[in-house]
């Protein structure tokens, strides 16, 4: 951790900067010109943020458990997600935890993306219960609300991405992709076209 390479050699090799640190890291976004990685211990959220070369903790060892994804969008805004539906903001004012829905407290949130107006999505799933059913959270600027994800096949998501808050796309277990087109969540069918002899 303190040896530092040769100028030559610094764009070659990966570096340790936190020697000390027990957490897992899980997830990572950029941040008004830095890094910022989130994970923590099984029960513990951590935040970590890159600064002088260095990894050092962001806040205080937040309430929240571990960690799985962050995004990172304007006005010094980030948005990270977790275990046991914990979700993090944060501003200019430091890091505050959201409050969820009821339903979806034990929820697993894998990952989170936003939209430059401050909206954003965050899927994960992992909920008990008689029914395979993904786990769908729409942030508005003010409050997360749960979406109606029946007609996905999955009790998991595990990634989403949008172009747009009427264009997102999640992927989970079981080969199940996701599209939101503004109103509604759907399952999106694959065609499967076998390779050719040739292709082979």
């Amino acid at each position: 951790c303190d040896v530092q390479p040769d100028k030559a050699e610094h764009a070659f090799r990966w570096q340790e900067s936190v020697g000390d640190m027990r957490d897992a890291m899980l997830g990572s976004c950029s941040y008004n010109g830095s890094l910022i990685a989130v994970g923590g211990l099984s029960d513990q959220a951590g935040v970590y943020r890159l600064l002088g070369g260095r990894w050092r903790q962001e806040a205080a060892r937040l309430k929240g458990e571990r960690l799985w994804a962050c995004w990172s969008g304007p006005l010094a805004q980030v948005i990270a997600v977790g275990q046991g539906g914990t979700i993090y903001h944060h501003n200019l004012e430091g890091w505050h935890q959201a409050t969820l829905p009821e339903e979806v407290a034990n929820a697993t949130l894998y990952s989170v993306w936003g939209m430059p107006d401050g909206s954003a999505v965050a899927v994960g799933g992992g909920l008990p219960g008689p029914r395979d059913q993904a786990v769908i959270l729409h942030w508005d600027g003010e409050s997360w609300t749960r979406a109606d994800a029946s007609r996905i096949t999955t009790k998991n998501l595990r990634g989403v991405w949008g172009s747009a808050a009427d264009n997102y796309w999640a992927v989970g277990d079981d080969g199940n992709i996701a599209h939101f087109d503004g109103t509604l969540w759907t399952k999106v069918c694959l065609l499967y076209t076998s390779p050719s002899p040739r292709d082979s």
